[in-house]
């Protein structure tokens, strides 16, 4: 498998012998691949789905999204707790990735 600008950009700006930040970044690479295919399931069966229970029929948030909201969550909590390598000059080339392959995908609404 390659990998993504933003795992090889985690990767390169991380600490390699820091094993607690070396395992957040394996937890976040995970949560980023679950979030990718919650964003897939919502797509393929919309945001909003009908259940029906017996003669009853109603219409309820697709459950992906409220775990793809959880998700999110435990996201951003990691990107806050990593410790980075950061350039101090404004190189491009070692600047964090804008966008990836998934973000280029179109729009859920």
């Amino acid at each position: 498998m390659t990998k993504s600008k933003v795992e090889k950009f985690l990767q390169e700006n991380s600490d390699p012998e820091d094993f607690i930040q070396q395992e957040k970044i394996k937890r976040y690479l995970n949560l980023r691949r679950l979030f990718d295919k919650l964003d897939t399931a919502i797509r393929e069966h919309d945001a909003v789905v009908t259940v029906e229970n017996g003669k009853q029929s109603y219409i309820k948030i697709n459950p992906a999204v409220t775990e793809k909201e959880k998700i999110n969550v435990q996201l951003l909590a990691l990107e806050r707790d990593f410790k980075l390598f950061l350039p101090k000059d404004n190189d491009p080339s070692k600047l964090p990735p804008k966008s990836t392959v998934e973000d280029k995908e179109e729009p859920l609404v």
